[in-house]
């Protein structure tokens, strides 16, 4: 009984850089990928989708931009399910999005949670988001259950990404010495 299906597309080049992405599509519909590229916009991203829906994602943009003091600018993003969140770089404001509308007036704040450490996202942290609506809610509560999976699969990825990169250069050596 399989699992799931891994795919992995890796290329390096001295003049187009690195474009590298390893998914894997779980048996039931899920998939999580991982994707870097490099260039005048570098992308990170990691991602977990199910039923063709972007249920979780965390991307880094960081751009080239020659007005900046040293050339790059970053753009954080998180999207959790129809929620997403963007930070950049330079900028004290956070744009908050629910279903692609920009929620004017939402807030978006730091909060500790040291008395509880089962809802921690970073070092008994989480993140707060008062919507347009006055409603709130968390980071931790948006992910719910699935914070250890995320990070499972993610370090899984991660993990291919690394063997992948070992194995290529075991066969660049090998193909090198006997040539």
């Amino acid at each position: 009984m399989s699992t799931g299906n891994l795919n992995i597309k890796y290329a390096i080049s001295p003049t187009l850089g690195i474009d590298y992405a390893s998914q894997f599509a779980f048996a039931g519909g899920y998939t999580a990928d991982y994707k870097y590229e490099s260039g005048d916009t570098t992308v990170s991203s990691f991602t977990i989708t199910g039923n063709n829906k972007v249920l979780y994602e965390e991307k880094l943009l960081t751009i080239k931009n020659d007005t900046t003091w040293f050339g790059r600018e970053h753009q954080y993003i998180l999207t959790i399910g129809d929620v997403q969140i963007i930070r950049k770089s330079y900028t004290k404001a956070v744009s908050v999005f629910v279903n692609g509308v920009l929620q004017l007036n939402a807030v978006v704040t730091i909060v500790d949670k040291a008395a509880d450490s089962e809802a921690s996202v970073c070092k008994k942290r989480d993140i707060q988001i008062t919507f347009d609506d006055g409603t709130t809610t968390t980071v931790s509560a948006l992910i719910g259950s699935s914070v250890a999976n995320i990070k499972t699969l993610f370090d899984s990825l991660h993990s291919v990404y690394f063997a992948a990169y070992v194995v290529d250069w075991i066969a660049y050596d090998i193909y090198y010495q006997r040539n």
